[in-house]
C-alpha cells in the first residue's frame, strides 16, 4: 500500500500539481465497511479518455514514464480486495479513489 501511496503522489507532483491532499472516510458496501483513501491534487488532471486507461501496462502520458506505475497499483489494490478508480470531473485536478475493505478481527470470523 505505500508502494501505491507514493506512486500516486510522485504522479501528482510530476504533472506539476503544487498541492496533494490525502483524506480517508468510512464506507459501508455492499461486502461490508470499507475505508476509501482520496488523493486530491491541483494538478492538469487525468483526460477522460484515458481514464481506463492509464490502468492498461505500458500506457503512459508521462514522456519519461514506463507506463507501469499505475497498472502495478491497481493489481497491489486488487490483492488486497480492493478498487481503484479516478472520480473528478475532467477538467484540471486528478481525484483518485482506492477503497478497500475493512480487515476483520479474530473475534468476528
Amino acid at each position: 500500500m505505500r508502494q501505491v501511496l507514493v506512486h500516486l503522489i510522485d504522479n501528482a507532483l510530476a504533472s506539476g500539481a503544487t498541492l496533494v491532499a490525502i483524506s480517508l472516510r468510512m464506507d459501508e458496501l455492499n461486502f461490508g465497511p470499507a475505508v476509501t483513501v482520496i488523493l486530491s491534487d491541483d494538478g492538469p488532471g487525468v483526460p477522460c479518455q484515458d481514464r481506463e486507461k492509464v490502468f492498461d501496462p505500458f500506457y503512459t502520458t508521462n514522456t519519461h514514464g514506463t507506463g507501469l506505475g499505475l497498472a502495478i497499483s491497481r493489481r497491489i489494490i486488487a490483492a488486497h480486495g480492493g478498487q481503484i478508480h479516478f472520480g473528478n470531473p475532467c477538467r484540471g485536478g486528478a481525484s483518485v479513489y482506492i477503497t478497500l475493505p475493512v480487515a476483520r478481527t479474530r473475534s468476528e470470523l
